[in-house]
């Protein structure tokens, strides 16, 4: 199998396990039109350095694990330990911002910001959820 069908494959099964195998939620989490996306899995474009690149690190997961036979799941979970924060720190991350929204402080910006870390986190649950259903 070449580079380019490899990278499709792992695609495919982010896709599936991930996004409930729905292309506009794929594209939308990887930042890739949703004609785009329908051109890659038609064959009408190929998935190439850059953009697999771009994807991985939109969806949080390690440099060239599109590019492994092995998928990315298995880089999913070798880094699963990256995205893990401790209940406290959280906590108190949580709390201060509960303070700071009563307090008026955060603008449209702010919470454009927090809407964002949310989307990625979301996108994390949904990557640690299909590895505990494939029994990783």
């Amino acid at each position: 199998m070449d580079i380019h069908a490899i990278r499709l494959e792992n695609l495919r099964r982010l896709m599936r396990d991930l996004f409930d195998n729905k292309q506009a939620t794929l594209a939308g989490a990887a930042g890739i039109a949703p004609g785009y996306v329908s051109f890659l899995f038609t064959g009408r474009k190929r998935l190439g350095e850059a953009l697999a690149r771009e994807i991985e690190r939109r969806l949080d997961l390690a440099p060239y694990s599109l590019d492994q036979e092995s998928g990315p799941a298995v880089a999913v979970q070798e880094h699963k330990e990256a995205y893990r924060v401790s209940r406290r720190r959280t906590r108190r991350l949580i709390a201060r911002l509960s303070e700071a929204e009563a307090k008026d402080y955060l603008d449209e910006a702010d919470i454009a910001a927090l809407e964002a870390v949310l989307a990625r986190l979301i996108n994390k649950a949904r990557a640690e959820a299909c590895l505990r259903r494939a029994g990783v």
